[in-house]
């Protein structure tokens, strides 16, 4: 009888055991699942963040100055000049590089590329023909410095249909 009493509290304590694992797995599944949501809301977040980045000063100066040397260059007569004044190198290089960084939050999956694409893809579209000549002169004077991503990489990754502008 003992024997029999034995195999049935062991069969009880295994059957207990196989239930507590079941219930862990759950919760396990359920916490990351629930991450899972939260990571990728949160590469939303980071994306919206960069837009504000984007439409706030000095970036949005810098915006304004380089998008009317655009303009002048296709010979547009606009009063556009007299607010923004032209562009200068280090506003030329701070537009490109900022598309860097949106380049290395998509690379290290910070970012989302869809709502990228979405926001940035115009911009880059718009401003790529422009400022390809100056990224390769910027590209041609780092070709010593052996970089693993070159300057001015994440504006022609999203200038997937550059189009030059008219007015």
């Amino acid at each position: 009888m003992s024997s029999a009493f034995a195999n049935w509290v062991q069969a009880i304590g295994s059957l207990g055991s196989a239930v507590v694992g079941g219930v862990a797995a759950y919760f396990a599944l359920t916490t990351y699942i629930d991450s899972v949501g939260k990571q990728v809301d949160e590469r939303k977040v980071q994306v919206f963040r960069l837009h504000e980045q984007f439409n706030s000063e000095p970036l949005f100066s810098i915006r304004k100055r380089v998008y009317a040397d655009i303009l002048r260059s296709a010979g547009c007569n606009t009063t556009f000049d007299a607010v923004a004044g032209p562009s200068d190198v280090n506003d030329r290089f701070a537009f490109v590089e900022f598309f860097d960084v949106v380049d290395a939050c998509i690379e290290a999956s910070l970012c989302d590329p869809q709502l990228v694409d979405r926001l940035f893809a115009p911009y880059a579209n718009g401003h790529w023909p422009y400022l390809d000549d100056y990224v390769a002169g910027v590209r041609r004077a780092e070709t010593g410095m052996r970089l693993s991503t070159c300057f001015g990489t994440g504006l022609e990754r999203l200038a997937k249909m550059p189009v030059r502008l008219s007015c």
